[in-house]
């Protein structure tokens, strides 16, 4: 049995993780800035914290050092993702700031923070949640990309620095998958709970980069055409 701690748990991506995690008999913690969440499964504890704030970060760290010190996966899957024209958004810098310390600042920090701990386990993982549109960028979602393609050159880095130690850093590539964050944009969508699956099958293989679906086939044209994957993208 696990101790895992999913950020985002309690919608979407996350709590598809943290639910199939749950029936597989680990202990799961989420991290929610709600202090109540529905139809979580019983047994799983819910971590109140606002992702956007460094403190309320540097608390929850705090909090899962002293209580959970046997924690050994950390699995980053809060996002937030604003669809604007910079020409035409009167509140872009606040939409900025947020996107930015939620997607990006958040999950650099607590893995910081948390990696005495997960050091000290023989078997550890940290996996950030990423995006297709790392390969390619879409058009109505500039900070979106942004923070993802950061969170792809950190895992990247991150990977050759714990070489060596019992973390593994892991990168989950999802295609669009139909969460509250994705309502009324594309289609094609596949549910997080095909992700979740697919994603768990595959962590548990060792593996330390996870396409899921269309994110395969962005990657390849990317590779064999990049132009071409910029605009389809676009």
């Amino acid at each position: 049995m696990k101790t895992v701690l999913v950020t985002g748990g309690t919608s979407g991506i996350g709590r598809a993780i943290a639910q199939r995690l749950h029936a597989c008999g680990d202990r799961v913690l989420v991290v929610s800035s709600r202090k109540n969440a529905d139809n979580l499964p019983s047994g799983v504890a819910l971590l109140t914290a606002d992702l956007s704030d460094p403190a309320a970060v540097r608390s929850l760290a705090i909090e899962c050092r002293e209580r959970f010190p046997d924690l050994s996966v950390v699995i980053h899957s809060a996002g937030v993702q604003y669809e604007d024209e910079w020409l035409t958004t009167p509140d872009g810098p606040a939409r900025i700031a947020q996107e930015i310390a939620v997607n990006l600042t958040s999950p650099l920090q607590l893995t910081q923070e948390l990696l005495p701990v997960l050091c000290q386990q023989p078997d550890a993982a940290v996996v950030f949640v990423t995006s297709a549109l790392i390969y390619a960028a879409k058009r109505s979602a500039p900070v979106y990309c942004g923070t993802k393609a950061a969170l792809h050159q950190t895992a990247m880095a991150l990977r050759y620095q714990l070489a060596g130690t019992s973390v593994r850093m892991v990168e989950l590539i999802p295609p669009l998958v139909d969460t509250p964050m994705t309502a009324g944009r594309g289609h094609g969508k596949i549910t997080p709970e095909t992700l979740a699956d697919r994603f768990l099958k595959d962590f548990d293989r060792g593996k330390t980069t996870i396409r899921v679906g269309k994110a395969r086939l962005l990657y390849a044209l990317y590779r064999l055409a990049p132009s071409l994957a910029a605009r389809v993208m676009r």
